[in-house]
């Protein structure tokens, strides 16, 4: 690997590391729409009917309801503010569960399992959650990351993002 690609991949200076098509399409097939992205960026190819690109765009996703009544679809920045984004999806499953409102959560997230985020926040809130075989290729990347990766679901259907990534991965939760 090149070390200008190593460098970027290792360091917090690309925080937008952009879905690619084998995430997004189970999601497509199985739920149907996404209905908001909010932390979208200009490389996304992520599809929903409402999108957050952040406080100097538009509107920041951390601080704006996520309450949509359909998926939300969540690929946050991953540098050191990630812990509030995974802090942000348990909150808003809890609030959609509160108030039976159908509003459902897929995360993707580098799969660090011995952090605080994995350990306090996703295993003991997410309904279902998947460590990904193998290892992404991000969009614009010339190379797999260098880490793992995982897919966290909450929401009301957990039988359908496990048919959605059947054969993808080890499920957990």
């Amino acid at each position: 690997m090149e070390q200008t690609t190593l460098a970027a991949m290792t360091s917090s200076a690309n925080q937008h590391w952009n879905t690619p098509p084998e995430i997004l399409t189970p999601l497509y097939q199985q739920f149907g729409g996404i209905a908001l992205d909010p932390c979208s960026n200009p490389g996304s190819i992520v599809k929903a009917s409402k999108t957050f690109s952040g406080p100097d765009i538009d509107k920041n996703g951390l601080t704006e309801p996520w309450q949509v009544g359909g998926l939300v679809y969540v690929n946050p920045p991953y540098g050191r503010h990630i812990k509030a984004w995974i802090r942000k999806c348990a909150d808003e499953a809890k609030l959609a569960k509160e108030n039976n409102n159908k509003t459902e959560i897929v995360l993707l997230g580098p799969a660090r399992t011995d952090t605080y985020f994995f350990q306090k926040i996703v295993c003991p809130t997410a309904d279902k959650a998947l460590l990904w075989e193998g290892r992404l290729t991000f969009l614009g990347a010339e190379a797999p990351a260098l880490f793992p990766s995982f897919l966290a679901y909450w929401g009301h259907r957990p039988d359908q993002f496990m048919m959605a990534y059947l054969g993808k991965g080890w499920f957990i939760l």
